[in-house]
């Protein structure tokens, strides 16, 4: 991964962090959700970089579109609904969105723009008792060719 896009995807996980609660926490393993120890209370996020496209531009930069697949997990206990938990990650993915739209990933002078894709259907497992909700973002950048 260039240093460019991990910037980006550790700056999308700073301004996650600072945005939630400080109840949530980073996933240790994003690409595999179940190598996670999770508990009942665990609230938990992650960044994935997905796949790109690129064009050259006449100003000697390059620019790129490049998606961004947040991941948000909460666990639900037999004393909270499956709607409640939902209603949280759904109001955390909105608070995550407003931030990321703002401020560029932290990185205003790269980031043109930030836009959210898609959301993904809830994910319910009932044998691990959680709830994930996934979003992607298209974060289109610009680096120079010099």
């Amino acid at each position: 991964m260039s240093a460019i896009v991990k910037t980006m995807r550790d700056n999308f996980e700073t301004l996650i962090d600072t945005t939630l609660p400080t109840a949530w926490k980073v996933l240790k393993d994003k690409y595999d959700i179940d190598n996670n120890h999770l508990n009942n209370s665990s609230k938990r996020f992650g960044v994935k970089v997905g796949s790109g496209t690129g064009s050259i531009t006449i100003t000697k930069n390059y620019s790129v579109d490049r998606a961004f697949e947040l991941t948000l997990l909460n666990k639900y206990t037999l004393s909270s609904s499956i709607e409640s938990i939902i209603d949280i990650l759904e109001d955390a993915l909105d608070d995550i969105t407003k931030a990321a739209i703002h401020n560029k990933l932290g990185t205003p002078q790269t980031v043109l723009n930030v836009e959210l894709l898609s959301i993904e259907d809830i994910d319910i497992d009932t044998e691990d008792k959680s709830v994930i909700l996934r979003a992607v973002y298209n974060v289109k950048y610009r680096n120079s060719l010099i």
